[in-house]
This record gives C-alpha cells, structure tokens and sequence, in this order.
C-alpha cells in the first residue's frame, strides 16, 4: 500500500487576475530547484490541512489572508506514495515589495499567459491552467 502524505498549496490572485508565485531556491538535492510553484508544504502531525496553509503562508511569506479550500486531489510521486494535495485560494491585494521572502529566491505576479513560459514544479501547471480557466477571464 502506498503511503499518503498531505500537503496544501495555495494560489493567491490579486485585484489584475495574476497568480503569485514563488521561485524555489536553487539548492543542490532540492526537488524542483530553481523552478516555480506557490506558498505550501507538508501537513505536519497533529496539524489539519487548514492549519498548515495559514502556517506555510505566514512562515514563507508572513502573509494571512482568508482562504477557501478549492479541491484535493492525489498525486503520485513514486510507487510507494502518493501526495494528497490540497489547494486553497485567496485574495491578495499587497505588492511583493509588501511581502517578506522567508523561503525561496522571489516572488512574482503572473497571469493566464505568463506562468506558460515558467519552469513550474510538482506538476502545478496544470492546475493553473485549471484554475485560470475557472476562475479568471
């Protein structure tokens, strides 16, 4: 049986439809180094999923923000597990130069066309493609 490790996300758009997202540090051994994703992480034992965005979010990017749990979905990272993602959406209505950058290289505003030309990590492009075609436009 494969194990299953929670893990949240979160896509913030701000007021002009874009998405923020954040560059991966680019450490040697660091799945997806140097590529872009959005603020998140494991769940950690005891926490509940919301527990951990609002912790992911105030330790990466000192942000709290209301958030609404959008979908969860599994995705396979080898045969022996599975992440179970789950992903929440908020507004931001901060610049970047308002936001502290606690991990990662930086942060950017991208929309429906930008982050197609984005190294984007876990697999996440296709969940903005999703979530443009949702929610924006």
């Amino acid at each position: 049986m494969k194990e299953k490790v929670p893990c949240v996300v979160a896509i913030l758009n701000n007021s002009q439809e874009q998405v923020l997202l954040q560059h991966r540090d680019n450490t040697p051994g660091l799945p997806y180094a140097d590529y872009w994703s959005m603020p998140g992480g494991k769940v950690e034992d005891g926490e509940t999923p919301d527990e951990a965005i609002h912790r992911e979010l105030v330790e990466e990017i000192e942000l709290d923000v209301p958030l609404t749990l959008w979908k969860v979905y599994e995705r396979p990272v080898s045969n022996l597990m599975v992440i179970v993602q789950y992903v929440y959406t908020g507004g931001i209505d901060q610049e970047i130069s308002g936001l502290a950058i606690n991990e990662g290289q930086a942060l950017r505003f991208v929309d429906s066309q930008e982050f197609l030309k984005l190294p984007i990590a876990f697999g996440f492009n296709e969940l903005l493609k999703e979530y443009f075609s949702n929610f924006q436009g």
